[in-house]
Protein backbone atom coordinates (compact mmCIF):
# COMPACT_ATOMS: atom_id res chain seq x y z
CA UNK A 1 0.00 0.00 0.00
CA UNK A 2 1.27 3.44 -0.90
CA UNK A 3 2.34 5.56 2.05
CA UNK A 4 1.95 8.86 0.15
CA UNK A 5 -1.84 8.86 0.05
CA UNK A 6 -4.01 10.45 2.74
CA UNK A 7 -6.49 8.22 4.51
CA UNK A 8 -9.41 8.84 6.82
CA UNK A 9 -10.15 6.58 9.78
CA UNK A 10 -13.53 6.01 11.38
CA UNK A 11 -13.92 4.33 14.77
CA UNK A 12 -17.07 2.87 16.31
CA UNK A 13 -16.37 2.73 20.04
CA UNK A 14 -17.61 0.10 22.51
CA UNK A 15 -16.85 -0.98 26.04
CA UNK A 16 -14.41 -3.82 25.28
CA UNK A 17 -13.67 -3.62 21.53
CA UNK A 18 -13.31 -0.70 19.09
CA UNK A 19 -14.04 -1.22 15.37
CA UNK A 20 -11.99 0.87 12.93
CA UNK A 21 -12.33 1.41 9.18
CA UNK A 22 -9.85 3.09 6.81
CA UNK A 23 -10.99 4.98 3.69
CA UNK A 24 -8.94 6.60 0.97
CA UNK A 25 -9.64 10.04 -0.49
CA UNK A 26 -12.14 8.63 -3.00
CA UNK A 27 -14.21 6.96 -0.26
CA UNK A 28 -13.07 3.42 -1.01
CA UNK A 29 -12.85 1.13 2.03
CA UNK A 30 -9.31 -0.14 2.40
CA UNK A 31 -9.68 -2.31 5.50
CA UNK A 32 -11.58 -2.82 8.75
CA UNK A 33 -10.37 -4.33 12.01
CA UNK A 34 -11.22 -4.73 15.71
CA UNK A 35 -8.97 -3.56 18.55
CA UNK A 36 -9.20 -4.06 22.33
CA UNK A 37 -9.87 -1.07 24.56
CA UNK A 38 -6.43 -1.05 26.17
CA UNK A 39 -3.31 1.07 25.73
CA UNK A 40 -1.78 -1.69 23.64
CA UNK A 41 -4.92 -1.83 21.49
CA UNK A 42 -4.82 1.93 20.98
CA UNK A 43 -1.20 1.73 19.83
CA UNK A 44 -2.05 -1.11 17.46
CA UNK A 45 -4.91 0.93 15.96
CA UNK A 46 -2.69 3.95 15.30
CA UNK A 47 0.12 1.83 13.78
CA UNK A 48 -2.34 -0.15 11.65
CA UNK A 49 -3.98 3.04 10.32
CA UNK A 50 -0.63 4.61 9.41
CA UNK A 51 0.31 1.52 7.41
CA UNK A 52 -2.18 2.58 4.69
CA UNK A 53 -0.82 6.12 4.36
CA UNK A 54 -0.85 9.47 6.13
CA UNK A 55 -3.79 9.69 8.51
CA UNK A 56 -5.50 12.99 7.73
CA UNK A 57 -8.30 12.78 10.31
CA UNK A 58 -9.90 10.27 12.64
CA UNK A 59 -13.68 10.26 13.05
CA UNK A 60 -14.56 9.09 16.54
CA UNK A 61 -17.99 8.20 17.91
CA UNK A 62 -18.64 8.45 21.63
CA UNK A 63 -15.62 10.58 22.45
CA UNK A 64 -17.13 11.45 25.82
CA UNK A 65 -17.91 7.88 26.93
CA UNK A 66 -16.42 4.69 25.47
CA UNK A 67 -14.01 6.60 23.25
CA UNK A 68 -12.54 8.88 25.92
CA UNK A 69 -9.42 6.74 26.41
CA UNK A 70 -8.80 6.42 22.68
CA UNK A 71 -9.28 10.18 22.28
CA UNK A 72 -6.57 10.93 24.83
CA UNK A 73 -4.16 8.47 23.21
CA UNK A 74 -4.71 9.70 19.65
CA UNK A 75 -4.40 13.35 20.74
CA UNK A 76 -1.09 12.64 22.48
CA UNK A 77 -0.03 10.61 19.43
CA UNK A 78 -0.44 13.68 17.24
CA UNK A 79 -3.48 12.74 15.14
CA UNK A 80 -6.39 15.06 14.40
CA UNK A 81 -9.59 13.70 15.92
CA UNK A 82 -13.07 14.81 14.79
CA UNK A 83 -16.16 14.06 16.84
CA UNK A 84 -18.99 12.23 15.03
CA UNK A 85 -22.28 12.73 16.82
CA UNK A 86 -24.31 9.83 15.35
CA UNK A 87 -24.43 7.52 12.31
CA UNK A 88 -26.31 8.57 9.21
CA UNK A 89 -29.87 7.32 9.54
CA UNK A 90 -30.41 7.05 5.81
CA UNK A 91 -27.48 4.64 5.59
CA UNK A 92 -28.88 2.64 8.47
CA UNK A 93 -32.25 2.35 6.72
CA UNK A 94 -30.70 1.32 3.42
CA UNK A 95 -28.01 -1.17 4.39
CA UNK A 96 -28.66 -1.91 8.07
CA UNK A 97 -26.53 -1.42 11.18
CA UNK A 98 -23.36 -3.23 12.16
CA UNK A 99 -20.18 -2.13 13.90
CA UNK A 100 -18.31 -2.13 10.61
CA UNK A 101 -20.98 -0.03 8.89
CA UNK A 102 -20.95 2.45 11.77
CA UNK A 103 -17.15 2.78 11.54
CA UNK A 104 -17.37 3.36 7.78
CA UNK A 105 -20.15 5.92 8.30
CA UNK A 106 -17.99 7.80 10.82
CA UNK A 107 -15.12 7.94 8.35
CA UNK A 108 -17.40 9.08 5.51
CA UNK A 109 -18.91 11.81 7.71
CA UNK A 110 -15.42 13.23 8.27
CA UNK A 111 -14.39 12.78 4.64
CA UNK A 112 -17.49 14.56 3.31
CA UNK A 113 -17.21 17.41 5.81
CA UNK A 114 -20.51 16.66 7.54
CA UNK A 115 -18.72 16.06 10.87
CA UNK A 116 -16.46 18.92 11.90
CA UNK A 117 -16.82 19.05 15.69
CA UNK A 118 -13.80 19.24 17.96
CA UNK A 119 -14.08 16.75 20.85
CA UNK A 120 -13.46 17.83 24.41
CA UNK A 121 -9.97 16.94 25.54
CA UNK A 122 -10.95 16.00 29.13
CA UNK A 123 -7.43 16.40 30.50
CA UNK A 124 -7.47 19.61 32.60
CA UNK A 125 -9.40 21.41 35.34
CA UNK A 126 -12.79 21.07 33.67
CA UNK A 127 -12.59 17.29 33.66
CA UNK A 128 -11.87 17.32 37.39
CA UNK A 129 -14.85 19.63 37.92
CA UNK A 130 -17.08 17.37 35.85
CA UNK A 131 -16.13 14.26 37.82
CA UNK A 132 -16.78 15.96 41.16
CA UNK A 133 -20.10 17.34 39.92
CA UNK A 134 -21.21 13.83 38.96
CA UNK A 135 -20.57 12.63 42.51
CA UNK A 136 -22.25 15.70 44.02
CA UNK A 137 -25.34 15.30 41.84
CA UNK A 138 -25.76 11.71 42.98
CA UNK A 139 -25.31 12.66 46.63
CA UNK A 140 -27.85 15.47 46.32
CA UNK A 141 -30.40 13.15 44.76
CA UNK A 142 -29.93 10.55 47.50
CA UNK A 143 -30.14 13.19 50.25
CA UNK A 144 -33.40 14.59 48.88
CA UNK A 145 -34.82 11.09 48.69
CA UNK A 146 -33.80 10.32 52.28
CA UNK A 147 -35.36 13.58 53.51
CA UNK A 148 -38.63 12.78 51.76
CA UNK A 149 -38.72 9.33 53.32
CA UNK A 150 -38.22 10.87 56.77
CA UNK A 151 -41.15 13.20 56.19
CA UNK A 152 -43.43 10.41 54.98
CA UNK A 153 -42.57 8.20 57.96
CA UNK A 154 -43.29 11.00 60.44
CA UNK A 155 -46.69 11.67 58.86
CA UNK A 156 -47.83 8.07 59.36
CA UNK A 157 -45.89 7.39 62.58
CA UNK A 158 -47.62 6.54 65.90
CA UNK A 159 -48.50 9.49 68.08
CA UNK A 160 -45.66 9.00 70.64
CA UNK A 161 -43.11 9.18 67.82
CA UNK A 162 -44.74 12.19 66.21
CA UNK A 163 -44.74 13.95 69.56
CA UNK A 164 -40.93 13.74 69.69
CA UNK A 165 -40.48 15.79 66.49
CA UNK A 166 -43.55 18.00 66.66
CA UNK A 167 -42.74 21.61 65.91
CA UNK A 168 -39.30 20.80 64.47
CA UNK A 169 -38.21 21.23 60.86
CA UNK A 170 -35.10 21.03 58.73
CA UNK A 171 -31.83 19.99 60.29
CA UNK A 172 -33.24 20.11 63.82
CA UNK A 173 -35.72 17.38 62.99
CA UNK A 174 -33.01 15.33 61.27
CA UNK A 175 -30.66 15.60 64.27
CA UNK A 176 -33.43 14.58 66.69
CA UNK A 177 -34.26 11.57 64.53
CA UNK A 178 -30.58 10.61 64.28
CA UNK A 179 -30.31 10.65 68.10
CA UNK A 180 -33.26 8.30 68.68
CA UNK A 181 -32.70 5.15 70.74
CA UNK A 182 -35.38 2.68 69.68
CA UNK A 183 -34.09 -0.30 71.65
CA UNK A 184 -35.54 -3.71 70.87
CA UNK A 185 -37.98 -3.68 67.97
CA UNK A 186 -41.18 -4.95 69.55
CA UNK A 187 -43.94 -2.68 68.23
CA UNK A 188 -44.61 -0.24 65.36
CA UNK A 189 -43.33 2.70 67.41
CA UNK A 190 -39.86 1.22 67.98
CA UNK A 191 -39.67 0.05 64.35
CA UNK A 192 -40.51 3.55 63.16
CA UNK A 193 -37.85 5.04 65.45
CA UNK A 194 -35.24 2.67 64.05
CA UNK A 195 -36.19 3.56 60.46
CA UNK A 196 -36.11 7.28 61.24
CA UNK A 197 -32.69 7.01 62.85
CA UNK A 198 -31.29 5.12 59.87
CA UNK A 199 -32.65 7.62 57.36
CA UNK A 200 -31.55 10.64 59.41
CA UNK A 201 -28.00 9.34 59.78
CA UNK A 202 -27.92 8.65 56.05
CA UNK A 203 -29.05 12.24 55.42
CA UNK A 204 -26.31 13.63 57.65
CA UNK A 205 -23.66 11.46 56.00
CA UNK A 206 -24.73 12.60 52.55
CA UNK A 207 -24.72 16.23 53.69
CA UNK A 208 -21.17 15.85 54.96
CA UNK A 209 -20.18 14.31 51.62
CA UNK A 210 -21.78 17.21 49.73
CA UNK A 211 -19.98 19.77 51.90
CA UNK A 212 -16.64 18.07 51.22
CA UNK A 213 -17.27 18.02 47.47
CA UNK A 214 -18.34 21.66 47.54
CA UNK A 215 -15.06 22.69 49.14
CA UNK A 216 -13.05 20.98 46.38
CA UNK A 217 -15.32 22.36 43.66
CA UNK A 218 -14.99 25.90 45.00
CA UNK A 219 -11.20 25.70 44.81
CA UNK A 220 -11.17 24.21 41.30
CA UNK A 221 -13.77 26.53 39.81
CA UNK A 222 -12.15 29.62 41.32
CA UNK A 223 -8.76 28.58 39.94
CA UNK A 224 -10.16 27.77 36.47
CA UNK A 225 -12.37 30.85 36.02
CA UNK A 226 -11.83 33.53 38.69
CA UNK A 227 -13.44 36.28 36.60
CA UNK A 228 -16.54 34.16 36.02
CA UNK A 229 -17.04 33.53 39.73
CA UNK A 230 -16.57 37.23 40.45
CA UNK A 231 -19.57 38.17 38.32
CA UNK A 232 -22.72 39.10 40.27
CA UNK A 233 -25.25 36.30 40.45
CA UNK A 234 -22.79 33.58 39.37
CA UNK A 235 -21.99 31.05 42.06
CA UNK A 236 -19.82 27.96 42.18
CA UNK A 237 -22.54 25.67 40.87
CA UNK A 238 -23.46 27.91 37.92
CA UNK A 239 -19.85 28.57 37.00
CA UNK A 240 -19.05 24.87 37.21
CA UNK A 241 -21.89 24.00 34.86
CA UNK A 242 -20.77 26.63 32.35
CA UNK A 243 -17.21 25.32 32.45
CA UNK A 244 -18.33 21.73 31.93
CA UNK A 245 -20.47 22.78 28.99
CA UNK A 246 -17.61 24.67 27.33
CA UNK A 247 -14.99 22.02 28.07
CA UNK A 248 -11.24 22.24 28.52
CA UNK A 249 -10.74 23.49 24.96
CA UNK A 250 -13.20 26.37 24.37
CA UNK A 251 -11.20 28.19 21.61
CA UNK A 252 -13.62 26.93 18.89
CA UNK A 253 -16.33 28.99 20.59
CA UNK A 254 -14.15 32.09 20.94
CA UNK A 255 -12.86 31.95 17.35
CA UNK A 256 -16.34 32.35 15.90
CA UNK A 257 -16.96 36.01 15.12
CA UNK A 258 -20.24 37.28 16.46
CA UNK A 259 -21.02 34.09 18.36
CA UNK A 260 -23.69 35.65 20.55
CA UNK A 261 -25.50 37.52 17.76
CA UNK A 262 -25.47 34.30 15.76
CA UNK A 263 -27.61 32.72 18.41
CA UNK A 264 -30.30 35.33 17.77
CA UNK A 265 -30.07 35.28 13.97
CA UNK A 266 -32.00 32.92 11.78
CA UNK A 267 -29.54 30.33 10.37
CA UNK A 268 -28.74 30.31 6.68
CA UNK A 269 -30.35 27.43 4.71
CA UNK A 270 -26.88 26.06 3.97
CA UNK A 271 -26.24 25.71 7.71
CA UNK A 272 -29.31 23.59 8.35
CA UNK A 273 -28.93 19.86 8.69
CA UNK A 274 -30.16 17.75 5.80
CA UNK A 275 -30.18 14.37 7.51
CA UNK A 276 -32.81 15.38 10.07
CA UNK A 277 -36.21 13.70 9.58
CA UNK A 278 -39.07 15.92 8.39
CA UNK A 279 -41.20 17.51 11.11
CA UNK A 280 -44.36 15.62 12.06
CA UNK A 281 -47.57 16.69 10.45
CA UNK A 282 -49.73 18.89 12.67
CA UNK A 283 -52.60 17.21 14.45
CA UNK A 284 -55.98 17.95 12.93
CA UNK A 285 -59.34 17.48 14.55
CA UNK A 286 -61.34 14.60 13.05
CA UNK A 287 -64.67 15.50 11.53
CA UNK A 288 -66.47 13.23 13.98
CA UNK A 289 -65.04 15.06 16.99
CA UNK A 290 -67.07 18.11 18.07
CA UNK A 291 -65.39 21.46 18.36
CA UNK A 292 -64.80 23.12 21.72
CA UNK A 293 -67.56 25.39 22.91
CA UNK A 294 -65.32 28.43 22.58
CA UNK A 295 -64.94 27.79 18.83
CA UNK A 296 -68.58 27.13 17.95
CA UNK A 297 -69.82 29.51 15.26
CA UNK A 298 -72.55 31.79 16.52
CA UNK A 299 -75.13 33.01 13.98
CA UNK A 300 -75.66 36.72 13.92
CA UNK A 301 -78.92 37.85 15.49
CA UNK A 302 -81.47 38.95 12.97
CA UNK A 303 -82.60 42.56 13.25
CA UNK A 304 -86.11 43.00 14.62
CA UNK A 305 -88.90 43.47 12.03
CA UNK A 306 -90.24 46.45 13.94
CA UNK A 307 -89.04 48.49 16.87
CA UNK A 308 -92.15 47.64 18.81
CA UNK A 309 -91.47 43.90 18.82
CA UNK A 310 -90.03 42.70 22.08
CA UNK A 311 -87.59 40.07 20.79
CA UNK A 312 -86.03 39.51 17.39
CA UNK A 313 -87.15 36.32 15.66
CA UNK A 314 -84.90 33.25 15.78
CA UNK A 315 -82.81 34.63 18.60
CA UNK A 316 -81.62 31.25 19.82
CA UNK A 317 -82.12 29.21 16.68
CA UNK A 318 -84.89 27.88 14.53
CA UNK A 319 -84.79 24.38 15.98
CA UNK A 320 -86.19 25.46 19.37
CA UNK A 321 -89.96 25.32 19.83
CA UNK A 322 -90.38 28.26 22.18
CA UNK A 323 -88.67 30.84 19.96
CA UNK A 324 -90.78 30.75 16.81
CA UNK A 325 -91.56 34.15 15.27
CA UNK A 326 -95.30 33.58 14.83
CA UNK A 327 -96.32 33.73 18.55
CA UNK A 328 -94.41 36.99 18.88
CA UNK A 329 -96.00 38.46 15.74
CA UNK A 330 -99.53 37.63 16.94
CA UNK A 331 -99.07 39.76 20.05
CA UNK A 332 -98.95 43.11 18.30
CA UNK A 333 -98.22 46.20 20.36
CA UNK A 334 -100.90 48.84 20.40
CA UNK A 335 -98.60 51.42 18.88
CA UNK A 336 -98.54 49.58 15.55
CA UNK A 337 -100.81 50.73 12.73
CA UNK A 338 -103.74 48.46 11.82
CA UNK A 339 -102.93 45.71 9.35
CA UNK A 340 -103.70 46.23 5.68
CA UNK A 341 -106.08 43.81 4.04
CA UNK A 342 -105.32 42.43 0.62
CA UNK A 343 -108.06 43.22 -1.94
CA UNK A 344 -108.10 39.65 -3.29
CA UNK A 345 -108.55 38.21 0.17
CA UNK A 346 -111.11 40.65 1.59
CA UNK A 347 -113.50 39.14 4.03
CA UNK A 348 -111.09 36.34 4.79
CA UNK A 349 -108.12 36.18 7.11
CA UNK A 350 -106.20 39.43 7.10
CA UNK A 351 -102.52 39.35 6.17
CA UNK A 352 -100.16 41.46 8.22
CA UNK A 353 -97.75 43.37 6.01
CA UNK A 354 -95.14 45.18 8.09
Amino acid sequence: MSEDQDVTVGVDTHKDVHVAAVLDQTGRVLATRNFPTTMRGYAQLATWAESFGTVAKVGLEGSGSYGAGLLRFLTDYGLTVVEVDRPDRSTRRRIGKTDTIDAESAARAVLSGRATGTPKTRDAHVEMIRALRVARRGAMKARIQAGGQVESLIVSAPEPVRQLVRGLAGKKRIRVCAALRPGTVSDPATATKLALRSLARRWLALQAEIDDLDSHLAALVTAAAPYLVALPGVGIDTAGQLLVTAGDNPPPLALRKGFRPALRRRPHPSQLRTDRPPPPTPWRRPRSQPRPLAHHPRPHALPPAHQGLRHPPNRRGQDQDGDHAMPQALHRPRSLHPPRTSPDRAGTMARCDY
